[in-house]
């Protein structure tokens, strides 16, 4: 995927690492951050003191403003109505019980239905189910996991990090073999190919070269110990003669005494 040349290659792999760290970050905010103080909440036993739901379906189906209910989604953008019920215990009398450690930390509700189908029949089951989930924990004493600061209370402490430790040490595996991959692409030394045009180009630069220096005279030096009887300095043209493939370059010297 990134076998060019060496601009390139070394873009194509660092986009690679990037994208991968990337992937990283988004993994640890999802997955690591959440559960960072998960094991902060301990069991406990809570005194269910108080719960919040509705007695009846509003009059004129005037759901707005009214506490006790939350909109829900039925598919698509139909929105209609499901109860809201809220317990709160003996440990703290306004500190809301969640349902769910985390996911359902910013949640006004401790029991609703964020899906649901539409229609009255459908508002009208989900009023006696709330009414039944006040009937079974008013008064009672139940499982509830919190910190010593008592930032939240749930009731649920789901097990999804212990299913994630596998994955996140196969995942920083991985990210620790594709960064020394990424590394050592990096930096690995180019081989430098010859290709046609270049060939042809070289070529072509010699005919030049060939043409500018063919005919040329020039004075030439001979040794104190030449034993040709000539002058100390003559003339001389250079001739050259060109064969392609592989080229041999030849040259004879007219003596001009």
């Amino acid at each position: 995927m990134c076998n060019e040349p060496k601009n390139i290659k070394r873009g194509c792999y660092g986009f690679v690492g990037c994208v991968w760290i990337l992937l990283v970050i988004i993994i640890y905010a999802l997955f690591i951050i959440p559960y960072s103080h998960y094991n902060d909440y301990k069991l406990h036993k809570c005194n269910i003191t108080r719960v919040e739901y509705p007695k009846k379906i509003p009059a004129n189906n005037n759901f707005h403003n009214n506490p006790n209910w939350k909109s829900c989604n039925c598919g698509g953008s139909c929105k209609s109505w499901t109860p809201c019920v809220k317990m709160y215990s003996s440990v703290d009398e306004i500190q809301l019980i969640k349902n769910r450690y985390y996911i359902d930390r910013n949640d006004e509700c401790t029991f609703s239905n964020d899906k649901c189908t539409d229609g009255f029949q459908q508002v009208h089951n989900a009023l006696i189910e709330s009414q039944n989930i006040y009937t079974k924990y008013i008064n009672t004493k139940i499982e509830c996991y919190y910190d010593d600061q008592m930032t939240d209370i749930y009731i649920v402490m789901d097990k999804m990090l212990d299913s994630l430790y596998f994955p996140l040490c196969m995942l920083i595996t991985l990210t620790i073999i594709i960064l020394g991959v990424t590394i050592a692409n990096y930096h690995q030394k180019d081989i430098i190919l010859v290709e046609e045009d270049d060939e042809v180009s070289g070529f072509s630069s010699f005919y030049d070269i060939r043409e500018q220096i063919e005919g040329t005279s020039f004075n030439v030096e001979i040794p104190p110990k030449f034993n040709a009887e000539i002058p100390p300095k003559f003339n001389a043209k250079i001739a050259t003669n060109f064969i392609e493939d592989p080229p041999v370059y030849s040259s004879s010297l007219d003596i001009a005494i």
